[in-house]
């Protein structure tokens, strides 16, 4: 191998390596919460990314009941918690785009999944059991 060829090589390994370790992101943190249930049946890890624009989750446990769906909100103190959709049935993982303003402090609210109606609450806002509830935090 010649030097240049080496030197592009070990240019391409170090600029993977740092890209690993969100080194050349642009410096915005991201954001993580595990939504648990009290009895840790229901399980899903969330990341909400840098720009706060979406939410990405993977189910690790639990499901919606028969007839039921799945819908994530988003809450924080005595604001109204915002909906940021129905899971899609059957999916272990999905996105949500985060369309609204938050009016407070992403890392001041929590994320909370409730047992609703097929299609979601009728009302909006969470109208059936809540089945889990995870803290958001700084992702380290």
């Amino acid at each position: 191998m010649n030097p240049v060829s080496g030197g592009v090589v070990a240019a391409a390994v170090v600029l993977f390596a740092l890209g690993q370790t969100n080194f050349l992101r642009d410096g915005a943190p991201s954001f993580v919460a595990e939504v648990v249930s009290e009895d840790e049946s229901f399980v899903v890890l969330a990341r909400i990314d840098a720009d706060i624009s979406s939410l990405q989750m993977d189910r690790q446990a639990g499901g919606a009941r028969v007839e039921r769906a799945l819908e994530v909100w988003l809450v924080a103190g005595d604001y109204t918690p915002i909906s940021l959709g129905v899971w899609p049935k059957g999916e272990i993982k999905t996105t949500f785009t985060i369309t609204v303003a938050i009016p407070w402090e992403i890392e001041d609210c929590v994320l909370v999944i409730s047992d609703e109606p097929l299609g979601g609450s009728p009302t909006g806002a969470p109208t059936g059991d809540l089945l889990a509830v995870g803290l958001v935090t700084l992702e380290l």
